[in-house]
């Protein structure tokens, strides 16, 4: 912390959360309110950079709609009335109905929640386990886990060793080759090890050749070399194309693949299923590209493969990945220089022991709301799956979820198949919620608490895989009654018995025991790297951690668990190939998810700043198609599925395929009216009206999100 003493400004060094980055941030106060934020330049990371989130911070922080105080519902659920309490109210009200539902149901009738994890999936672990259930979950089934599961059973993870299954992407060397697929990750800091958007904008405008796979002309398909247009939902079957060629022509490291992988021969017959011939009519990408694709990647003396969060949004998830993972490690790009580099771990200190897991018994651990379905997710120490915790709230089976306890979540907005959403929150006994707005999901709440955001907070931001901590500052006073959710969850943890309750204070000093260091060591400078040098090709010292001690290409854990232990294609259950009698009603092939500049998922759609760059929700059409439908650029049109419809303006871009429209995802509007039937909006453009939750990867249970049928026209 330093002066400006010509303008009596404070300036704090802290580390932004409006995404899942962890850019260093220099936020200035004047007169105890912050007047100005801008990236911190000493930061090893952003090194100065932020996004146009981060920038807007104080306009969340000071919006009027901001949630101030705790309230209880006064109403019915859902409509909209509303009584200011205390936090001791609130606190004893949530706390009473778990302990009655505990003592009468079993604490596995209570379940906890989260969104996108804002630094609080350990504290939410250790409330679970204080309370003794074994039921707690997050979208993770369709961001993040599928790839850190699918890469520890193909290549392990040596936690005691000093690596674990994450890949890295570093970009500290540069690479010969980069391969970006499904990602923008440009545009966005996304959920890898090093998160800021800085170091991937920079390696994608420097490097020799760039391979982009997306169905859409994105930022980085404009820098492309080579751009794979390819069918949303046939990432499999290009993965497989490509593999065919470099294993055909051998363009792979025979070194690496004789010595380290297992299951090379049956990966060989495995992908003379698909010639690129083949892989050109089931991915809609020229079979000329595919092999030029494969060639630019293998012959490459380094090269980076960086996956994103849209292939971990299909029904084939978990094949996808391990396709990916083939082509790094039969190329030798596993670990090396200018490769993808699992996780070193310079940081040593953890907070799982603070998760209390052994205070859930193996007795109670099976009684957790599973589905022997998706083994690979639910064979492990994974978040549940929502959509299993809500069926069981309709079904009853195999028990009835009774209470809910949400933190920044809403799934009215993010989850699959909203009408099943919304059936669910009205039937559940009680619900709670922690939120910074008054969102679709809140409304239908019992109890709903104020909690704050970066700028209000004492916490620390954890890289496990990088250069050592960053700390997020408390930079203004208290306003109103909002509280962190550390606090939210250590209040309720004393008050659901907990004899040892760890308070904010304490689980931050805790957690930076290991390191030697304190918070109040860190408030200068606002991060502490910690000495660290690459340590490449670890798997050369301690193997990999998987049954045949082997990089896996035929997966032993995919075979145990009873599923295909080679990659291969699965069609969506939506296709023009899997059902062409639907698609002659539902001929579009509807993608979702792109990101949208200003907005993360479902948030700060309130902040005018941010949503002014982006008003109003739209769908990517091409003008050909639109033209076909009569419809112009900027109408608004119905969007349809079998599961419903919702509305959308048209845009008109040449950058997608005709057959193919992208739609926005996590559309509400905070203007609208609060109560039912509006639920500020949710119904209208908000596009997981159409998706569902029924038809999910095997393995993963992995929503098919970027790949269904629909049909588009003109609102009239």
């Amino acid at each position: 912390m330093k002066s400006d003493k010509k303008s009596d400004t404070v300036i704090v060094k802290s580390t932004c959360r409006m995404d899942h980055g962890g850019c260093g941030a220099l936020v200035h106060v004047k007169e105890g309110k912050v007047v100005k934020i801008e990236g911190n330049p000493e930061h090893p990371i952003s090194k100065g950079w932020m996004c146009i989130k981060g920038l807007s911070s104080a306009y969340h922080l000071y919006h009027p709609d901001r949630l101030g105080f705790p309230m209880k519902r006064a109403g019915e659920r859902g409509e909209g009335k509303w009584e200011r309490i205390g936090w001791d109210e609130a606190l004893d009200t949530i706390a009473d109905k778990m302990n009655k539902v505990r003592e009468k149901y079993g604490p596995e009738a209570i379940a906890v929640g989260v969104g996108t994890d804002r630094n609080n999936m350990s504290q939410l672990y250790r409330l679970a386990n204080i309370i003794g259930t074994p039921n707690y979950f997050s979208e993770g089934h369709v961001c993040y886990v599928p790839k850190v599961r699918t890469l520890e059973i193909t290549a392990g993870g040596h936690f005691d060793a000093g690596w674990f299954p994450r890949m890295y992407y570093p970009y500290d060397v540069m690479p010969e080759c980069l391969l970006s697929w499904g990602s923008q990750a440009s545009f966005t800091s996304d959920d890898s090890p090093h998160p800021c958007a800085v170091g991937f904008r920079g390696a994608a405008q420097k490097v020799k050749k760039l391979i982009v796979v997306d169905p859409r002309f994105t930022w980085e398909a404009s820098k492309a070399h080579l751009w794979l247009k390819v069918r949303p939902g046939a990432d499999a079957a290009l993965a497989l194309g490509m593999l065919n060629v470099i294993i055909n022509e051998e363009l792979y490291d025979k070194g690496f693949v004789e010595k380290w992988t297992n299951g090379f021969e049956q990966l060989k017959e495995r992908v003379q299923e698909y010639p690129p011939e083949k892989a050109a009519e089931i991915t809609w990408v020229s079979a000329e590209k595919i092999i030029e694709a494969a060639r630019m990647y293998a012959t490459s003396k380094t090269a980076i493969l960086h996956p994103g969060v849209a292939i971990e949004q299909l029904v084939s998830t978990t094949q996808t990945i391990r396709a990916l993972l083939c082509m790094i490690g039969i190329t030798g790009n596993f670990d090396i220089p200018g490769g993808n580099v699992v996780c070193d771990r310079t940081v040593k200190g953890t907070t799982s022991y603070l998760e209390l897991h052994d205070r859930l018994s193996p007795e109670m651990a099976k009684k957790r709301l599973t589905s022997d379905q998706f083994k690979l997710i639910t064979s492990g120490f994974w978040p549940m799956i929502p959509a299993i915790a809500l069926n069981s709230i309709l079904t009853g089976k195999p028990y009835p979820l009774r209470v809910l306890f949400y933190s920044g979540y809403n799934p009215m907005v993010c989850a699959a198949n909203t009408k099943k959403v919304y059936e669910a929150l009205k039937k559940v006994e009680f619900m709670a919620i922690s939120e910074l707005y008054m969102t679709p999901t809140a409304e239908l709440a019992d109890i709903v608490l104020p909690a704050a955001m970066w700028l209000e907070k004492d916490e620390i931001h954890l890289n496990q895989c990088d250069w050592g901590y960053g700390i997020r500052q408390k930079t203004v006073g208290q306003i109103d009654e909002r509280r962190s959710d550390w606090w939210i969850y250590s209040e309720l943890g004393k008050r659901m018995g907990e004899s040892d309750p760890s308070d904010v204070e304490g689980y931050i000093a805790e957690s930076l025991k290991p390191a030697g260091i304190t918070f109040d060591d860190m408030r200068e400078k606002g991060f502490v790297s910690l000495p660290h040098s690459f340590k490449y090709k670890k798997y050369e010292k301690v193997g990999f951690s998987t049954p045949s001690k082997k990089f896996e290409l035929y997966s032993n854990v995919m075979e145990s668990l009873g599923y295909d232990p080679l990659p291969h294609h699965l069609e969506p259950p939506e296709s023009p190939i899997s059902s062409p009698e639907l698609a002659k009603e539902f001929p579009l092939v509807l993608t979702t998810g792109g990101r949208v500049k200003g907005f993360f998922h479902s948030e700060f759609r309130q902040i005018k700043n941010l949503r002014k760059l982006n008003p109003d929700p739209f769908i990517e059409i091409h003008p050909d198609t639109a033209g076909d439908l009569g419809i112009g650029d900027g109408d608004w049109v119905w969007i349809e599925s079998p599961r419903g419809r919702v509305q959308q303006r048209a845009k008109f871009t040449t950058g997608l395929d005709p057959r193919v429209v992208h739609a926005q995802h996590n559309w509400w509007f905070p203007e609208d009216k609060e109560a039912e039937p509006s639920l500020h909006g949710v119904w209208k453009s908000n596009i997981n009206v159409l998706t569902d939750w029924v038809e999910a990867d095997e393995a993963m249970s992995c929503n098919p999100l970027r790949s269904l049928l629909c049909k588009v026209y003109k609102v009239e």
